[in-house]
């Protein structure tokens, strides 16, 4: 009897187990197919609710300063989420470029309003890799890690493993 209850237990936590998915990084792509994640400190990021006055979860466009993305996720326990924020200046084509130099800039944000607020600058940066982009398609693909620092508290966050593979809408 008691190793029949042993077996039902096992196999009851076995299935619960099984059924909880983890959030994982994003394939990396160069095809349009609209995804974008990292890892910020060691937890998954990808974004999943509307931006700025009900926009898109994720967003890039190019203007004649550069190429400019928006990646927003939500928060927990009523928190307003998070954001991510990268901006290559004088983006033209596809290349490696710095996130702490020439304009260029990665910034991420805890709640979006304002603060916490880590963004590269001359002591702590990163690099983004365009491996696609193509204006006329309106796709832009890409790799990307940094370091951002916070300017009121001089703590340090670290975003690893970055990709993005975005078809503007």
């Amino acid at each position: 009897m008691r190793y029949f209850i042993f077996i039902v237990i096992s196999l009851s936590l076995a299935s619960f187990f099984a059924g909880c998915k983890k959030l994982q990084l994003t394939s990396a792509t160069a095809e349009g197919a609209h995804t974008f994640s990292c890892m910020v400190e060691g937890t998954v990021f990808r974004p999943d609710r509307s931006g700025w006055f009900g926009g898109p979860p994720l967003n890039a466009y190019v203007t004649t300063e550069g190429l400019s993305i928006h990646a927003f996720k939500s928060g927990v326990s009523n928190s307003p989420g998070e954001r991510i924020t990268i901006f290559v200046s004088n983006a033209r084509s596809a290349g490696t470029y710095s996130l702490n130099a020439g304009g260029s800039y990665a910034i991420y944000e805890l709640n979006y309003s304002g603060a916490p607020y880590y963004r590269t600058n001359g002591n702590y940066g990163g690099s983004i890799t365009l491996t696609r982009f193509d204006t006329s398609a309106q796709i832009y693909s890409g790799t990307f890690h940094f370091s951002g620092q916070d300017s009121t508290n001089a703590k340090v966050i670290h975003v690893k493993n970055g990709r993005f593979d975005i078809k503007k809408q």
